[in-house]
């Protein structure tokens, strides 16, 4: 996966997790424009920060890393129910 795509990616999960770049950056203990600083491709997103920004906007590593977040969300639906 290519950087702006998980740019991309990391952004929307910060979105659906209704925090703004700041709150997310204050809830990782860094500094106010840490995550504007990442999302404007100034500083590099290493992986232990992405994981622990994934498990502040509670998405699992693996829908962040399906091919797409929106198509997760509805194969997980219909794989549940096959799972009872």
């Amino acid at each position: 996966m290519k950087n702006k795509e998980i740019l991309k990616r990391f952004k929307i999960a910060r979105e659906r997790a209704n925090l703004t770049a700041e709150e997310l950056s204050l809830k990782l203990g860094k500094k106010e424009d840490y995550i504007k600083r990442i999302e404007n491709e100034e500083l590099i997103l290493r992986m232990p920060t992405l994981i622990d920004i994934l498990k502040i906007c509670n998405m699992p590593l693996e829908q962040f890393f399906y091919e797409s977040i929106e198509q997760y969300d509805e194969d997980k639906v219909y794989l549940d129910k096959l799972h009872g």
